[in-house]
């Protein structure tokens, strides 16, 4: 920025002379210094979308991809620039990247209820594509059933069928098989018998 000696005519109509700033504040910066000519560069203001870096006190740089630069510090001093919550990004470096809203969440994370600015892990069994900006709650849905996504891998539920036997016990009767074999002696008194019949018959017939 030049900086030149310059006369300049007060309010009151005298002359003052000292070193002033001729050209205005530069770019991603202004002032708002009622001041038709400022005096130093800490007038100026940074705007939203840039920072300043320790490297060039005196020229603010646009955001870049990551972080989210709101501005409002003084030309001059280094700092305005802060990351995205984790599991959020900038897609790109811009002067756009004024706030935090303007970080999106990343892939494998989600916007709970109650945490608008809080990218969250995905759980198990969800896919969560990730590409939505911060402050908007969502970005997590349940694996449909059969999905090959790799988030749902080995998630999808799987269904046990136990079969209980219960033993069926079967009474079976005793049998008693009885074998009745005339013994030797009741057989020989069947003989004996038949044939005292057989000389009675004999007998009466004479």
């Amino acid at each position: 920025m030049d900086i030149t000696a310059l006369n300049a005519i007060g309010s009151t109509g005298t002359i003052n002379q000292g070193t002033l700033l001729v050209e205005s504040c530069p770019a991603g910066s202004s002032t708002t210094s009622a001041q038709t000519v400022l005096t130093t560069v800490a007038g100026c203001t940074v705007n939203g979308g840039y920072y300043i870096d320790a490297s060039d006190l005196e020229v603010p740089s646009i955001c870049p991809i990551g972080d989210y630069c709101v501005g409002g510090g003084a030309v001059g001093t280094a700092g305005g620039i802060t990351s995205c919550p984790y599991g959020s990004s900038t897609e790109l470096a811009s002067a756009q990247n004024s706030r935090v809203s303007i970080c999106v969440v990343s892939s494998d994370f989600y916007i709970a209820t109650g945490a608008l600015n809080t990218p969250v892990p995905c759980l198990a069994s969800f896919i969560c594509s990730g590409g939505t900006p911060l402050g908007t709650a969502g970005g997590s849905v349940a694996c449909p059933v059969g999905s090959l996504h790799a988030s749902c891998a080995g998630s999808s539920p799987s269904t046990t069928v136990t079969v209980s036997a219960t033993p069926i016990s079967v009474a079976t009767p005793d049998v008693t098989v009885t074998n009745t074999v005339p013994s030797a002696s009741s057989a020989s008194t069947n003989v004996v018998s038949m044939v005292l019949l057989a000389v009675s018959a004999a007998m009466v017939a004479f």
